[in-house]
C-alpha cells in the first residue's frame, strides 16, 4: 500500500480476499485505517442454531445419499449410478486454518463498522459450512453492526467458483457494491 501512494497519490484500499487469504486480510483489515473496505469471498462462518437446523434437511437430499453410497460402497451400486470417486489415500487434511475466535471477529467486526469501513461477504451455497443468507449476522449476535454489513449468498456456486457464470456474479455485484458504497451521484469512476 505504501508503494502504490508513492507512485499515485493513492491512500484508501479496498482489499479482496478469498478463502485462507480472508486471514491476511482481516488483520490488515482490522489494524490499518487505510483500508477502507474488504470484500471476504468464502471467509469466516461460524456455526448457529440456523445452521444446524438447515443441516438436518441435507439428510433428506437424494444426491447426497447417492454421493456418500457411491463414494463407500461403489461396486454395490448399478454402474449407471455410479460416480468416478477419487481419493488421495490419506486422512490427514490437505489444508487446515485456525480461524478467529468468534468472540474476537465479533470485536475487529464492531472496530471496523465504528472506523466506518465497509464489508462485504460472499459465500457459496454449496459449501456446507455456510446454510442460510443471514448465518454472518446471527453469529455476530449484534443488530447494529449486523445491520452495516453486506452478505451475499450464491445458492448454486461451489466454494471455488467453478462456472464461468459464477464467477462473472461474483465480479459484478463487487462492482456494483463497491460504487453503490463509495460512489456519490455527482462522482465518476476512474
Amino acid at each position: 500500500m505504501q508503494v502504490v501512494t508513492e507512485r499515485t497519490r493513492i491512500t484508501q484500499f479496498l482489499l479482496v480476499a478469498f478463502c485462507s487469504g480472508t486471514d491476511a486480510a482481516h488483520t490488515l483489515t482490522t489494524s490499518d485505517p487505510r483500508v477502507v473496505a474488504a470484500v471476504y469471498i468464502e471467509g469466516y462462518n461460524y456455526k448457529t442454531p440456523g445452521f444446524y437446523a438447515c443441516y438436518v434437511k441435507r439428510y433428506f437430499d437424494p444426491s447426497r445419499w447417492k454421493r456418500l453410497l457411491s463414494f463407500h460402497f461403489p461396486r454395490f451400486l448399478p454402474p449407471e449410478m455410479r460416480e468416478i470417486v477419487t481419493s488421495t489415500g490419506s486422512s490427514t487434511p490437505v489444508f487446515a486454518r485456525e480461524y478467529v475466535g468468534i468472540e474476537q471477529f465479533r470485536r475487529d467486526i464492531r472496530s471496523m463498522v465504528s472506523r466506518g469501513t465497509k464489508l462485504l461477504f460472499l459465500y457459496a451455497g454449496r459449501d456446507r459450512t455456510y446454510a442460510y443468507r443471514a448465518q454472518l449476522q446471527d453469529a455476530i449476535a449484534d443488530l447494529e453492526v449486523s445491520h452495516a454489513l453486506d452478505v451475499e449468498r450464491y445458492s448454486e456456486a461451489d466454494h471455488m467458483f467453478f462456472l464461468e457464470e459464477d464467477r462473472d456474479k461474483v465480479i459484478s455485484d463487487i462492482s456494483r457494491w463497491a460504487k453503490r458504497r463509495f460512489v456519490s451521484a455527482n462522482d465518476s469512476v476512474r
